[in-house]
């Protein structure tokens, strides 16, 4: 997303380049055509119209429209999944609809294109109780320092920015802002994403724009392809089959991810290493997957199924379902799986089950 800012043009020049790069390698660039079949790829250019045209920070209504998205602790605490309310009622017509689309095209990861410094800048920009100038970490710190700094890494004269050190910086440390599009999209949905300032001067002459994109366009191929690591999969009904809404939570991390309610896929970023994860549905037993390790590479991939402790599929849970997971933990011939938790067949099934009963 480029331009909530109507006088900062320079994303949007980068995100039509990029554009014009994917549509013309595609027949001939072999790496563009496997990068386009295993990433969906969404570019929004132009995100504030009349200011851009006004050459005014603004939208038409005078409102700031990377200071009208929805605050942390004032216009919300949990995420969508957990209240059911978007909250664009009443917002600026260009927040509401891209808070609409954002919540529409769930993503794995988002950046947003500003001018005015030369830094990858990342979350949070404001935490309750942190004074600005003050560094405010969020649960994936490890994580947004090494997505910023692969963008910053392929951007030369980014990563030797005299004021940020290898070009990066948390948002609050530099300073607090509220009402900003990326602590709300990671926050409320669930979405990392970035504040890349690509120009300490907001509306550079046309004529530097071929050296921008000199130096931006390995940083943004190298940015899509951090959306590849970490943890992927589907969660589905275990009866059925259907895809689920769910919460995916990684053990020691408050963030939680969502699956597609259309298609059950999820996918959370996560560097190297052994985590364990905790599947949360409504009317679902929660189930848990320890040790799972992430490799560098493409997302190490867990599938999951949850159950609503309808374990012998009658459409009711009754005692017998109890049994069922009784024989099951006894050893004796069962023809469904009663490992409700993902932790093995044990006591906990049992109980599991008669919580639900």
């Amino acid at each position: 997303v480029s331009t909530v800012h109507g006088d900062e043009p320079v994303g949007m020049e980068m995100c039509l380049s990029f554009a014009e790069e994917l549509l013309a390698g595609y027949d001939s660039n072999t790496y563009i055509q496997d990068l386009l079949s295993r990433t969906v790829l969404w570019l929004v250019p132009l995100a504030n119209p009349d200011g851009y045209v006004r050459y005014t920070r603004v939208n038409a209504n005078g409102w700031d429209i990377n200071r009208s998205f929805p605050v942390y602790s004032i216009d919300y605490a949990g995420t969508w999944y957990d209240t059911g309310e978007l909250g664009d009622a009443g917002r600026q017509p260009e927040v509401a609809l891209l808070m609409q689309w954002h919540a529409a095209v769930p993503g794995t990861l988002a950046a947003n294109f500003h001018t005015g410094a030369l830094v990858a800048n990342y979350p949070y920009d404001n935490d309750p109780g942190i004074p600005s100038g003050t560094a405010a970490p969020s649960p994936d710190e490890d994580v947004f320092r090494y997505i910023s700094l692969q963008y910053s890494m392929n951007n030369p004269p980014m990563y030797a920015s005299p004021a940020f050190p290898q070009g990066i910086t948390n948002g609050s440390a530099w300073y607090s802002i509220t009402g900003g599009m990326m602590d709300w999209n990671y926050r409320f949905l669930g979405c990392p994403e970035v504040t890349l300032e690509l120009s300490t001067i907001k509306r550079p002459n046309s004529s530097s724009l071929p050296q921008f994109w000199i130096d931006n366009r390995d940083a943004m191929f190298a940015y899509v392809e951090t959306a590849h690591m970490g943890i992927r999969g589907v969660v589905l009904e275990r009866n059925t089959g259907e895809a689920l809404w769910s919460k995916v939570l990684v053990s020691g991390r408050d963030q939680p991810v969502f699956s597609s309610p259309e298609m059950g896929n999820y996918h959370r970023l996560l560097l190297p290493g052994l985590y364990s994860l905790a599947f949360e549905a409504t009317g679902y037993i929660t189930y848990y997957k320890d040790d799972i390790t992430v490799a560098a590479g493409p997302a190490t991939r867990v599938n999951v199924t949850l159950s609503d402790g309808d374990l012998n599929n009658t459409g009711n849970v009754t005692s017998a379902d109890v049994h069922c997971a009784v024989d099951a933990v006894l050893g004796r011939a069962v023809t469904f799986d009663a490992d409700v938790d993902g932790r093995g067949l044990s006591a906990t099934d049992i109980q599991a089950i008669s919580n639900r009963v």
